[in-house]
């Protein structure tokens, strides 16, 4: 299983949906979903499984920030299909600090039971503050008035 794509759905523009290629380092506010579409193929009988995704640090082990499962069913297949599934992950900056560095895994769950787990995809997320931030801040001009 492999992360394939990040999908940014904004909390300031409802309906709207920002995509960006892997490798791309993603600015999300709190109030924002991140989608983590992943791929893979699938042959066995007739599933419904969940599909789990989560937002954290790299660490010894995943050090998970936010996180989030959905549903997904799965047909029966003796041969192999190739699937694309997603999820939606909430940022809620209660759980997640403002910063970046951010790191993404994905996996496929039966009850407790881990499936499939996709590899770390290193260094995507940036979580923006809700604070008001500056740059160049300078002086750019001085005069007797």
């Amino acid at each position: 299983m492999n992360i394939q794509t990040l999908q940014v759905l904004p909390a300031q523009y409802p309906g709207y949906s920002f995509y960006y290629p892997l490798g791309s380092i993603i600015e999300v506010r709190n109030g924002d979903t991140v989608r983590i579409t992943v791929g893979y193929s699938y042959r066995g009988p007739a599933k419904t499984l969940a599909l789990y995704g989560a937002i954290g640090v790299q660490a010894v082990w995943f050090d998970e920030k936010v996180n989030a499962s959905r549903q997904i069913s799965l047909p029966e297949s003796t041969s192999w299909i190739t699937r694309s599934d997603y999820v939606d992950i909430a940022i809620d900056t209660t759980k997640i600090a403002a910063g970046s560095g951010y790191e993404i895994y994905a996996k496929i769950m039966e009850g407790n039971s881990d499936l499939a787990i996709s590899p770390v995809v290193y260094d995507v997320i940036t979580v923006l503050s809700a604070a008001a931030e500056f740059q160049n801040f300078q002086i750019s001009t001085w005069a007797k008035v």
